[in-house]
């Protein structure tokens, strides 16, 4: 897969532990394009922390979580691949590899745009990327996960 195709999630609202359209903190759109698009079902967490500011409880499950996955050497992610970044230096912050470059993230104050991880901006936040195990996901939607990239591209520094 060469590319993506996230234009549907493009300009989604921040809404902190959303995890429908209506709005989303970073995992739940990571969850969202994974089940939508990719066809796995990633665990839910809005139990696990009271809000996206509780920056040891989100760097914790961040951990927690990356037992499920492989970390990528830079320059060998893929489409789907999951981006941590650092935010205040910890690794709190993820987002979706939408092809090789660019990624889909969402935060508070921003709605989900595309954005280059190589930019000044983001390039010393990336912690690591990260592929998950084919045996860590439960496959749940039967829905091709590639199409031409979303033309929506905000890339704010």
């Amino acid at each position: 897969m060469k590319h993506l195709d996230v234009a549907g999630y493009i300009g989604l609202p921040f809404r902190e532990k959303g995890r429908d359209r209506q709005g989303l903190d970073c995992w739940g759109l990571l969850r969202m394009i994974y089940r939508e698009r990719l066809a796995v079902d990633l665990p839910c967490y809005t139990e696990e922390y009271l809000s996206t500011r509780e920056r040891d409880e989100i760097a914790r499950l961040c951990g927690q979580e990356k037992t499920r996955w492989d970390e990528v050497p830079r320059g060998q992610e893929r489409p789907g691949d999951a981006v941590l970044l650092n935010i205040l230096g910890r690794p709190v912050h993820v987002g979706v590899v939408v092809e090789p470059g660019r990624f889909i993230h969402v935060m508070d104050g921003l709605e989900t745009c595309l954005e280059t991880y190589a930019s000044p901006k983001w390039e010393r936040r990336v912690a690591g990327f990260f592929r998950l195990r084919p045996e860590a996901g439960n496959p749940t939607v039967p829905q091709a996960a590639s199409g031409p990239a979303g033309t929506n591209d905000v890339d704010r520094e």
